[in-house]
């Protein structure tokens, strides 16, 4: 039997993928899903195979998740969630130090002894999670239950990109249900660790040709508490990976350090950086592939991934501009975008009176716009928005 596990990588779309134990030949509908997979009942029962007082809240943390995300934006309703007993139908989870996973998709899992396995302690598998753990419970569950209700892996779609393809896991679908979504929660190529646990429009839209709209009005959706300067990708798991800035070591003179689109030195090239090139923004993402670590970057607007050899800690106080904020109404907030563009999602907003806001990097791609850091949000920010502040003015900002 194949498992679906969940990897430390970014995550795309929940709803739009399913898989089948099995090849399938692929019609060009509107969206994808594997079809008998999904659920005859709208009620599907969910009960932990070996509950205790040491994984109570391990257990309330994954309800929330659940009811916060799958129930709250369809006509689903998960009932139980007590201990199994031998003849337990429905979603039957097993909580163990492995790398979560289920034994099949959607109702290939009714009843079916350990059909899923959820991790709540990462003492030996992702042991950075430790550190945020209810940040991770809640984004894995909500990943796993994507599975649970039939939804397959968003990269495995023939649509997806090429790069994204080579993350393939598990089977095909044989229904599209949403068009190829990067920002889904099933989706290993979500620039975001499964898209922070929030189900993303076309995850809702997917979710809801199956299981309905909800009929009643439910609590907005609360997005999954991210750990406080933590990236979503990946908790940082040293004290130097909180640093701003870096600079280029171990190129020679007539080679560039590529950035990669993934953690991978075959993945796609998106940017290069010439040899000498100091003050580049660190994202404050890390990831490891074949135990070499490698490091989220911004230069010129291009943000990807190099191998943490090539890089080091720049100390140049050159690299620390400051703005504040200019052109924004007192009763209005500037807000702060996931790439430059007026189209793109907001990740956080600033206050109108905001100063001393930390610029990373710049691009000149579509007019000049700024990626800057304000309370330990990342986002770009149109710069008719934002005037420089001179040191000694960003030291008196209150």
């Amino acid at each position: 039997m194949r498992y679906f596990k969940t990897c430390l990588i970014a995550v795309a779309t929940a709803t739009t993928l399913f898989y089948s134990s099995t090849s399938l030949s692929v019609d060009k509908f509107e969206i994808y899903g594997f079809f008998p997979s999904k659920w005859s009942s709208n009620t599907i029962p969910v009960c932990w195979e070996n509950p205790s007082s040491a994984n109570a809240e391990g257990r309330k943390w994954t309800k929330e998740a659940i009811k916060e995300t799958w129930e709250r934006h369809s006509r689903l309703n998960f009932t139980g969630w007590s201990q199994c007993h031998n003849r337990s139908m429905g979603i039957r989870i097993f909580i163990d130090d492995d790398g979560p996973h289920t034994k099949g998709l959607g109702s290939q899992l009714d009843g079916r002894r350990n059909g899923m396995v959820l991790n709540f302690t990462f003492n030996h598998w992702n042991r950075a999670c430790r550190r945020s753990l209810s940040f991770c419970i809640k984004v894995i569950a909500v990943h796993e239950f994507g599975h649970a209700l039939g939804f397959a892996h968003e990269q495995n779609r023939p649509d997806a990109p090429r790069e994204c393809q080579k993350e393939r896991q598990g089977g095909d679908g044989d229904v599209y249900l949403s068009e190829y979504d990067p920002e889904s929660v099933m989706n290993y190529c979500n620039p975001e660790w499964s898209g922070g646990g929030t189900l993303s429009r076309k995850d809702i839209e997917g979710l809801q040709k199956w299981y309905g709209e909800p009929t009643t009005q439910k609590p907005v959706q609360k997005p999954v508490q991210k750990p406080v300067q933590k990236p979503a990708y990946k908790p940082a798991t040293d004290r130097n990976e909180e640093k701003t800035f870096f600079r280029i070591v171990n190129v020679s003179a007539n080679d560039v350090l590529n950035i990669r689109y993934l953690s991978n030195p075959r993945s796609k090239k998106v940017g290069k950086i010439p040899h000498n090139k100091g003050c580049i923004a660190y994202l404050n993402q890390t990831n490891y592939y074949k135990s070499r670590k490698w490091v989220k970057i911004s230069y010129q607007g291009a943000q990807g991934w190099v191998n943490s050899k090539f890089v080091r800690r720049d100390e140049n106080l050159d690299c620390s501009t400051f703005y504040q904020v200019i052109n924004v109404d007192d009763n209005d907030v500037l807000n702060l975008r996931q790439s430059s563009n007026f189209r793109s999602r907001k990740v956080g907003t600033i206050p109108s009176n905001a100063c001393c806001i930390l610029k990373l990097d710049e691009t000149y791609a579509n007019k000049k716009w700024l990626m800057v850091r304000y309370n330990s949000t990342i986002g770009w920010v149109h710069s008719h928005y934002l005037m420089q502040q001179t040191v000694g003015f960003c030291d008196s900002c209150q």
